[in-house]
């Protein structure tokens, strides 16, 4: 993944000269401010990104109220989408339109069988995706590319503890040799 220089955040333990990468792989204590500096960061280096297809897959994970949903607010801002941002629990996807691109946000917490994502057309919106927030992907593992980044977020008395991780590399896929 292409490094990107992102703003200096709220805090320097998240946002310094090299953001995520200095965030990764690390359990990180986070108020609900610092969380969002988090993903702002996030959004910086999405936007220093050229890669749109495949999309770039973010799983979001954590008990409920831990943040996931406070984290894709707070990077659907950083990414300008001025529209209120809501929780998918209920319609299990919301779609928004970003200059990065199309960003589809699912929320599977109430999907009790993989059977009810045929009525999202799980599959063509993951196609036109650029970017793809998915919270309590375990309910969809089958389903689901696998991710390039994973956010896992526990509650610790009034913060959070973050771990940021970077699954694979969002690279599009390699050509086939011509034969």
């Amino acid at each position: 993944m292409k490094k990107a220089t992102v703003q200096q955040g709220a805090n320097n333990k998240v946002g310094d000269k090299v953001g995520i990468q200095r965030s990764c792989n690390r359990w990180l204590m986070l108020t609900e401010t610092e969380l969002q500096s988090l993903a702002g960061d996030f959004a910086a280096m999405l936007t220093d990104h050229d890669c749109h297809h495949p999309a770039l897959v973010f799983f979001l994970q954590g008990e409920l109220g831990a943040g996931k949903t406070t984290f894709v607010r707070a990077l659907l801002q950083s990414l300008g989408i001025r529209e209120r941002i809501k929780s998918p629990t209920y319609s299990l996807v919301e779609t928004y339109q970003a200059e990065y691109g199309i960003v589809q946000h699912f929320d599977f917490y109430r999907v009790k069988s993989v059977d009810e994502l045929e009525f999202i057309a799980l599959r063509e919106l993951l196609d036109t995706a650029s970017l793809v927030l998915v919270e309590w992907p375990e309910i969809a593992l089958a389903e689901l590319p696998a991710p390039n980044w994973e956010l896992t977020l526990e509650h610790q008395g009034s913060q959070r503890r973050a771990l940021l991780s970077e699954i694979s590399a969002a690279t599009p896929p390699a050509t086939p040799a011509a034969n």
